[in-house]
């Protein structure tokens, strides 16, 4: 991060700006400028953020392999009494506690819920993904640990681009405007059993293939036999942008009932 400034400061809004670059984890090399706006609003305890990136790099070496926004999730209560949810398609929700406790009503509804000896030697899901590689297709796999294997769980054509990740006390909901157009797309929620869970936003998910900003030839035709034509200083991407908006949905005090993850995820 290099900067941050307060742009607004009213009655109904405030805007913070935050400018920066990415950089590698083993490498020194710092390239792909970010901007991040955040909004609040008063009356409201949702979060607008607008995310930009602008490629400065070689487009003929350097490929964006995945991209994505990651937020910390305070956990309080057993896995038994943490649920993780998925908007689908067309108002469709996956919604399961960490340890599923065989269709408990109380477990679907959000209410404390105690199990029993049979229930105790249920398995625990630590990591889940939401995946939309395409604009025609999304899948949701879980596991128990980063040694086992994923397991398919639900899917479907176009998501809605929404996920929460909470207990009793309360959690983090989002939703990732033009979630399927903007593919490949993906929202991951990790460590979920600890003590924080991860609930990351891919606004280019590693699912997919890497962001190749390459020209489509490497000869030149004619502008009459095609939409764009090779030449130097002309033909790089240099310079150009790429801009995402999530919203945020924290919740304090109780469980996000899956109807009003599911108003979140439609609005």
């Amino acid at each position: 991060i290099k900067k941050v400034d307060v742009e607004q400061s009213g009655p109904v809004r405030a805007t913070i700006r935050i400018e920066g670059m990415h950089k590698g984890t083993k490498t020194a090399r710092e390239w792909l400028p970010f901007s991040v706006r955040l909004y609040f609003y008063t009356g409201l305890t949702s979060v607008r953020l607008v995310h930009t990136i602008v490629f400065d790099g070689d487009q003929e070496k350097d490929f964006v392999r995945g991209l994505g926004l990651q937020f910390a999730v305070p956990m309080r209560e057993e896995p038994r009494n943490r649920t993780v949810r998925f908007a689908g398609q067309d108002g469709g929700v996956f919604s399961e506690p960490l340890q599923p406790g065989g269709g408990s009503r109380a477990q679907e509804q959000g209410e404390p819920f105690a199990g029993n000896a049979v229930f105790a030697a249920n398995a625990v899901w630590d990591d889940f993904r939401l995946s939309q590689p395409n604009p025609d297709g999304f899948t949701i796999r879980k596991r128990t640990n980063p040694k086992s294997t994923w397991i398919s769980s639900w899917g479907g054509g176009r998501s809605a681009g929404a996920a929460f990740v909470g207990d009793l006390g309360g959690g983090l909901a989002l939703s990732v405007k033009d979630f399927w157009q903007s593919h490949p797309a993906a929202i991951d929620v990790t460590r979920a059993s600890g003590r924080e869970a991860a609930l990351t936003a891919w606004l280019w998910s590693p699912d997919g293939p890497e962001m190749d900003m390459r020209h489509y030839d490497v000869v030149a035709h004619t502008l009459a036999a095609s939409y764009e034509d090779v030449q130097p200083g002309m033909s790089t991407a240099y310079g150009v942008s790429r801009t995402s908006e999530v919203t945020l949905y924290p919740t304090a005090g109780k469980l996000l009932t899956r109807a009003a993850f599911a108003a979140q995820a439609k609005h």
